[in-house]
């Protein structure tokens, strides 16, 4: 009994002894343990801590730490795609910031703005928040910043078929990330020349950029960026009638999507790769590529891809006269469409009609 009661007593002091948590430091734990969900992709348990650090901080009446809690709080509803949740977080954020007077807070919810615009393709939104985040990186001397800005406007503006200024914020980046001598960021560059240029339908300009940046990724040993980089460099090959380069850049790009377990990418190098067969005359090769890439977008349940698919495999059963599998596959084909009530459906009804 004794024993047991020393023990509760020290307890009792141990308990006694402990200081109570400040108003301030209980914000600053909030913070913490946010941080932790966020980095194990728990966004909304981020959020709701988030919410209570921003209110904290309010109240405290910190408004640096108040405006970065919002920052994180955007970011955290973007995740768990709220996107008017986000928008708000940000916009106050913003505010906060430019009353603030800081420069590196207000490019950060500029950036942060830029990219929930282009998620929604809100075009112009978008590039009047990057130009915004673009010009306060400049002002604050940030090159990682004004990189990334200049990389986001480039692909923004391609969008917009802005083709000379988005080639005019690839150009920039590309002269930046040289003098800084980031391959990385080069690379990016390159590729957003290389991708516009492909847009443009100029395959040789689009190859001239393509193949230095292939040579940049592969020294970085990037092989996300080498797979897109393939692809764009096999479509530009095709282009010229450089049908066997073609097939080379997209037998590697599929070897490495597959590596990669990225199946969505495999499918689209199993399409390029049978209309390339199919143009060359090599009929069984371009089927055997079709039926694979059908087999992986049913896998991935992407019906319009694979109502694309069906309707290559029955281009091949007509030109083979084989009509009872052709109107198999456009009848596949017709039923996707007429579920997602697509325009292509009449095209498809008019081509069973002509089997008949």
């Amino acid at each position: 009994m004794l024993s047991l009661l020393l023990g509760n007593g020290a307890c009792s002091c141990q308990r006694a002894l402990q200081p109570t948590p400040t108003p301030q430091e209980e914000a600053e734990a909030l913070d913490r343990q946010a941080f932790a969900h966020l980095q194990n992709r728990e966004f909304r348990e981020a959020a709701v801590l988030w919410e209570k650090s921003r209110a904290r901080w309010a109240q405290l009446g910190n408004r640096t730490k108040e405006q970065a809690a919002l920052n994180n709080l955007g970011a955290a509803y973007q995740e768990l795609q709220r996107p008017t949740e986000a928008r708000q977080c940000w916009e106050q954020s913003l505010k906060l910031a430019q009353e603030l007077g800081d420069r590196a807070a207000q490019a950060s919810a500029w950036a942060n703005l830029g990219s929930l615009f282009t998620r929604a393709a809100q075009w112009p939104k978008a590039q009047q928040a990057y130009e915004q985040a673009l010009k306060q990186y400049r002002t604050l001397g940030d090159a990682e910043g004004q990189l990334k800005a200049l990389s986001c406007l480039g692909t923004v503006q391609a969008a917009r078929s802005h083709w000379t200024a988005a080639q005019a914020a690839y150009e920039q980046g590309l002269r930046l990330a040289q003098q800084k001598g980031d391959l990385l960021r080069q690379a990016q560059m390159r590729l957003g020349l290389g991708t516009l240029a492909l847009q443009r339908k100029r395959w040789a300009e689009a190859e001239a950029h393509l193949l230095p940046c292939l040579r940049l990724l592969e020294a970085l040993q990037d092989r996300g960026s080498l797979t897109q980089v393939l692809e764009n460099l096999g479509l530009a090959a095709w282009k010229q009638g450089r049908h066997e380069a073609a097939r080379k850049y997209w037998t590697r790009s599929l070897v490495l999507c597959r590596a990669r377990q990225d199946q969505a990418g495999e499918a689209r190098m199993r399409l390029f790769l049978g209309d390339l067969y199919r143009d060359r005359g090599q009929a069984q090769a371009a089927r055997q590529s079709y039926l694979n890439g059908l087999v992986l977008t049913r896998k991935l349940r992407q019906r319009r891809e694979e109502a694309t698919f069906l309707l290559r495999l029955a281009h091949l059963d007509e030109a083979a006269h084989d009509f009872p599998r052709a109107r198999a596959h456009l009848q596949a084909a017709a039923s996707i469409f007429r579920d997602l009530q697509a325009p292509e459906l009449q095209e498809v009804e008019a081509r069973l009609k002509r089997l008949r």
